[in-house]
């Protein structure tokens, strides 16, 4: 290689790394092409394989599923033909975009289930060799099992990922597989004793919180179910305020289902204003899709309960992204019912004739209604979230046992400065109350299991 190569290279090599630290978009997947389209010209093929894979997870951020599969298929034939090329930190990469770009091209009902099955195949035979157990294949593809034509009631894969999994496999696999066995228990039965347990045991841990939001959206409305009333709504609230904050609207619309399901119709209301424009942000088909349902079934309720003529003050222009969806300009709650369901029926059918199937679509069971009482006066709002959070987890640790722990949150909690403390002291009254007595029953009882002394006479 010449002084000029070298130099060459060099500053390749620099323009990539200088590309990588930039925040995603168009500037950042332009400069990155550069690079690639540099590295062909010089025919250097391990520069071509970095920038390759750095516009995998450029497309992955756009949610551009064809060049995201164009890409990875070179960068995968890539590491099969010249595996000498490869570095171990590519090869984690790599494992690491598979499932995602897998989930990519599941969610857009344009890729056809022939070429699917290709790439779950490979993902199955890929996993088989990098990772400890074949546990992330049978879950990724439980996840996606309504995208791909199954029954949502089909479990199977779910079970296989809990036979599998391995003591080597990640903590956040492991977690993700908890979560999805308490969902799974508590669509079964929402007063599911074990399941309710097992949700109060991982809300003890500090857990990333896209995970927590999606375990306190499992268990709000089995808590309502259950007369939990507080907990619920802090559930709520605390999930809610993570969600906000995701790229993926699906979320928001579980949230509409718990408004309308205990029957808060000012926070559905409320929630509708904040968040039905969001309609336009779906970031692909199956979020559009997810949406659309949720809001059709908190609506519907609402409008069983007579509230189909109340008027929802937001306008909607027409969205042609990712299926048409016609618009609508401050409809009444039946009405938006009408448009919704259109553009969800729809959509769905594109999902059927991909798969092959007529899974989505079928008539789905109304959620439960449990009207939350009048004499209920529910604590905290959206401000509130970070204390209510930490309410959350005092509660696990007293569900738990773990009175001692409890006791010294909510004292932390009590002299903080936020404003929320003061506001919730009853709350923070109530579980001291508990905690205290939780410690007291439990030393009498050990009181009593305590042999007792007996004195001999002379």
């Amino acid at each position: 290689m010449s002084t000029g190569d070298a130099k060459e290279q060099l500053m390749l090599a620099t323009q990539l790394i200088n590309a990588g630290s930039m925040g995603h978009g168009l500037p950042r997947t332009k400069a990155t092409r550069d690079v690639r389209d540099a590295a062909r010209r010089h025919d250097d093929i391990e520069l071509e394989l970095r920038a390759q894979m750095a516009l995998v997870e450029c497309y992955l951020a756009a949610y551009n599923p064809a060049r995201a599969l164009d890409t990875f298929s070179w960068c995968l034939a890539t590491v099969v033909q010249r595996p000498q090329i490869v570095s171990e930190r590519q090869m984690r990469l790599l494992g690491f975009y598979y499932p995602q770009v897998c989930q990519l091209a599941t969610y857009h009902p344009d890729v056809p289930n022939s070429l699917l099955e290709h790439m779950f195949s490979g993902l199955h035979a890929f996993h088989k060799v990098s990772e400890p157990s074949l546990a992330a294949t049978h879950f990724l593809k439980f996840r996606l099992r309504e995208a791909l034509g199954k029954s949502v009631k089909d479990h199977q894969e779910l079970w296989d990922a809990v036979e599998a999994i391995d003591s080597a496999d990640s903590d956040p696999l492991k977690r993700a597989i908890d979560i999805a066995q308490i969902e799974v228990a508590l669509e079964d039965s929402v007063s599911d004793s074990k399941a309710m347990s097992m949700a109060h045991r991982l809300l003890t841990r500090d857990i990333p919180a896209t995970q927590r939001a999606r375990l306190l959206r499992s268990i709000m409305i089995p808590l309502a179910v259950q007369g939990d009333w507080q907990e619920a709504w802090e559930a709520h609230l605390v999930s809610y305020n993570i969600d906000r904050a995701s790229k993926k609207v699906s979320e928001l619309g579980e949230h509409f289902l718990y408004a309308a399901s205990t029957g808060n119709w000012g926070r559905l209301l409320q929630l509708l204003v904040r968040h039905l424009a969001s309609v336009r942000k779906a970031v692909d088909p199956w979020d559009l899709l997810e949406f659309l349902r949720m809001s059709v079934r908190a609506l519907e309720l609402a409008q069983m309960n007579g509230k189909g003529n109340v008027l929802i003050p937001v306008s909607i222009a027409p969205i042609y992204r990712w299926h048409e969806f016609e618009g609508l300009e401050r409809p009444t709650i039946s009405e938006a019912i009408e448009i919704f369901s259109r553009t969800l029926t729809a959509l769905m059918d594109r999902f059927n004739d991909r798969n092959g199937s007529n899974t989505l679509g079928y008539e789905e069971p109304m959620p439960n209604f449990i009207e939350v009482p009048y004499s209920v006066n529910l604590q905290g709002s959206d401000e509130d979230a970070k204390v209510l959070d930490t309410l959350l987890r005092v509660r696990a640790l007293l569900e738990c046992g773990q009175e001692f722990d409890a006791l010294i949150v909510l004292d932390s909690l009590r002299s903080s400065k936020f404003p929320a403390a003061r506001t919730l002291s009853g709350q923070l009254d109530l579980l001291t109350s508990w905690g205290r007595l939780s410690m007291n029953r439990n030393a009498a009882h050990l009181v009593h299991k305590a042999p007792s002394k007996v004195q001999e006479g002379s």
